[in-house]
């Protein structure tokens, strides 16, 4: 019933109910789980803008989920979404930015400073990147 209403409301012009239909469809919320629908759904709303939707979208490809991994389009979503102030996203820009110590640390206390759990401890322990 839920994802049926939100899939009514994407063809209403509400791109954030693409993003509510892939947490559905990932969550097996309303109807069966599905990583690759799910996957199609994150990225239809990320197209569309939705930033939550990027950053949903980024971990699936960043991990593999539900097809193929791509870390470059991940990366492209995530520093899209960083620029939108997504603590999540730019979390994730250091995680990816192993190459660089220093700019994975700038990630990492700006995501601490907006509040993101692990970047906190990070910042706060001995976890930095050792």
């Amino acid at each position: 019933m839920l994802h049926g209403w939100l899939q009514r409301m994407m063809r209403t012009d509400r791109p954030d109910a693409g993003y509510y239909v892939g947490i559905c469809v990932n969550c097996g919320i309303g109807t069966p789980a599905d990583e690759p629908l799910a996957r199609s759904y994150y990225l239809w709303a990320a197209g569309e803008g939705v930033i939550e939707a990027m950053v949903a979208a980024g971990e699936m490809l960043l991990n593999g989920r539900g097809g193929p991994a791509d870390p470059d389009l991940a990366r492209d979503l995530f520093e899209y979404a960083a620029e939108h102030e997504h603590v999540g996203a730019i979390f994730a820009m250091g995680v990816m930015a192993t190459d660089n110590r220093e700019r994975a640390m700038s990630y990492f206390r700006r995501a601490a400073e907006m509040g993101h759990p692990k970047a906190k401890l990070m910042m706060a322990g001995d976890m930095v990147l050792a």
